[in-house]
């Protein structure tokens, strides 16, 4: 699962700065589904899981308002 964000990631540095950008965001919200999961499972703990959910929109909210630039 470590490595999923980076094969998401790859393609979009071949793809114009929009679509990149949506594609970057969805992956970030991708993530979350996935970390949600994993928290409803036990696999990880709550503390890791707020951590990754304020960065993750963080990252998406970052992305989101470069496109309005």
């Amino acid at each position: 699962m470590s490595v999923l964000p980076s094969l998401w990631a790859w393609p979009a540095l071949l793809m114009p700065p929009v679509e990149a950008t949506w594609m970057l965001a969805t992956g970030f919200a991708l993530m979350f589904l996935l970390d949600r999961t994993a928290r409803q499972r036990g696999w990880i703990r709550q503390w890791f899981f707020r951590l990754r959910l304020t960065l993750g929109l963080v990252a998406i909210a970052s992305l989101l308002l470069g496109l309005t630039s």
